[in-house]
């Protein structure tokens, strides 16, 4: 799970990626990204950034309440206590969230997964999905997205079509 800072970009919303939360020896800690292409910015859309000001209004309220016990970690996702959550809990939560909405077997990945699927069926290039990923090379973005539905593949062969008439 990514660690996220969020900061403000010429008044629009950004997330910094700055690292990966894991567990070692039973510990979380911060560990650098996979790659330097990992450690990037990325664009939220309004909805978004209005949700994680509510997270962090919360965030305060939290830390308020628990005073000379909150330990400032900088994380956007936190226990009562300022410390990072555990990437754990997130599964638990989206599992059962998932299981709720009648959608089995999702995970974190998944969700990675079809947005990128997504993005790209959608018509976003596959350099700014690369990016937006944090992979090394589009190339990576490629041979894991590169399958394309029936319905792109007969739409690839209309425009080709329409550009020779």
């Amino acid at each position: 799970m990514g660690v996220l800072d969020v900061f403000d970009k010429e008044d629009d919303g950004w997330l910094k990626i700055r690292g990966t939360l894991t567990r070692e020896d039973g510990e979380l800690v911060t560990t650098s990204t996979k790659t330097a292409k990992s450690r990037r910015e990325v664009p939220i859309t309004g909805r978004t950034a209005e949700i994680l000001h509510q997270l962090r209004a919360r965030q305060v309220a939290e830390r308020d309440r628990a005073g000379s016990q909150w330990n400032e970690t900088g994380y956007v996702f936190t226990t009562s206590f300022g410390e990072p959550c555990d990437p754990r809990n997130a599964l638990r939560a989206l599992k059962v969230a998932a299981d709720q909405a009648g959608l089995p077997c999702i995970g974190l990945h998944t969700l990675r997964h079809s947005a990128a699927s997504t993005m790209l069926a959608n018509g976003v290039p596959l350099k700014v999905v690369s990016e937006i990923r944090g992979h090394s090379s589009i190339s990576i973005t490629g041979d894991i997205y590169g399958h394309v539905s029936p319905d792109i593949s007969v739409s690839a062969m209309q425009v080709l079509s329409d550009a020779l008439r």
